[in-house]
């Protein structure tokens, strides 16, 4: 449904433009538009970016750029969807029928800003001023002991090299959409020539975290909380209920004159009819109330259990062990 929303968007914002165009190089951006709402709607982001591209060569207009940038973004590719979008923005200006556009294409930058995850190493060490930090290839911008870049969603490879040691630290991790995180390095000083092989590549530990998954435990924990007390509150009022119960039996009994608290000896008056009804009433709610009781509490005891595990394990998980390797090769993990 985003798809097909997304391209119907695009082609009435596409439309305007090619309005009053004429030639052939305007007829082919417009067929390889249409081509490219017909892939999205596919699901095949890719293909449809490359239609689009195709279509920018010919004809130069925000409403193409912001269409690139939706194709990218369902693509996660987050960072290369803000510069179509920026594009979009910057392409506006003084055309007509561009406005609206750039409207939609600052609101999915806005968007874009809270989504688009984060890569944090924090270095320490006595090499930490001449040590850079690269992901992917890209170097991270470095304030102090922490370098921090924006990536896409999905793996990712740290590379962290000390200057004048032809040694390097890499790393993979995983970052979802919205999350950022974080890695800390440490980067001892470079080891004079006279030091065992085995100084010159002491293993460095690194720790990962992101800030998204520490707060689902104490969901999940904070929700079986809630059910149990539910659960609890409920049992309680069924107890009252059982009361009521017990308190109309015993006046209707009293009337009837019943033997063995159910059958009435004479028949029954209309204040008697009223109690042998209440406490009927009493009976049921009081039996729904322990079935939703047991229902909550049962569920919350599940969830305890589940979010304890989660915190668990989370406190208890070994931090990968990397090591300075010869030429940067990937080094073996320990998780």
């Amino acid at each position: 449904m985003r798809a097909l929303a997304g391209i119907i968007l695009g082609a009435a914002l596409l439309a305007p433009a090619y309005a009053h165009a004429q030639g052939t190089d305007t007829e082919r951006a417009r067929a390889l538009f249409d081509e490219a709402g017909a892939l999205e709607r596919q699901g095949k982001w890719g293909a449809a970016q490359d239609r689009l591209r195709q279509a920018l060569k010919l004809k130069d207009t925000p409403q193409l750029y912001y269409a690139l940038g939706w194709a990218l973004e369902n693509d996660d590719k987050l960072l290369e969807a803000r510069a179509e979008y920026e594009k979009a923005v910057s392409t506006a200006a003084g055309k007509p029928n561009a406005e609206e556009a750039a409207k939609l294409a600052r609101e999915r930058l806005a968007d874009l800003e809270k989504m688009t995850p984060t890569v944090r190493v924090r270095v320490s060490g006595g090499a930490k001023a001449t040590t850079r930090v690269l992901v992917d290839g890209r170097e991270a911008k470095r304030e102090d002991d922490l370098a921090t870049i924006p990536v896409n969603p999905g793996s990712h490879v740290i590379r962290v090299e000390r200057a004048g040691v032809d040694e390097t630290l890499e790393q993979m991790v995983y970052v979802g959409r919205g999350t950022q995180r974080d890695v800390d390095i440490d980067a001892p000083a470079a080891v004079a020539a006279r030091d065992s092989n085995q100084e010159r590549h002491a293993s460095l530990v690194s720790t990962t975290r992101s800030s998204g998954d520490s707060v689902v435990p104490w969901v999940v924990l904070g929700g079986s909380a809630a059910l149990l007390l539910g659960g609890a509150g409920l049992l309680i009022a069924s107890s009252s209920d059982a009361s009521d119960r017990d308190m109309y039996r015993d006046r209707w009994c009293s009337e009837t004159a019943c033997t063995g608290g159910t059958t009435a000896t004479r028949p029954e008056t209309a204040q008697a009819t009223a109690d042998r009804r209440a406490a009927e009433d009493a009976a049921d709610s009081g039996n729904t109330k322990q079935i939703a009781g047991f229902v909550l509490g049962g569920v919350g005891i599940l969830g305890a259990a589940v979010g304890t595990y989660l915190l668990v394990t989370r406190h208890r998980e070994a931090p990968a062990t990397v090591s300075w390797t010869p030429g940067g090769a990937m080094a073996s993990f320990r998780f």
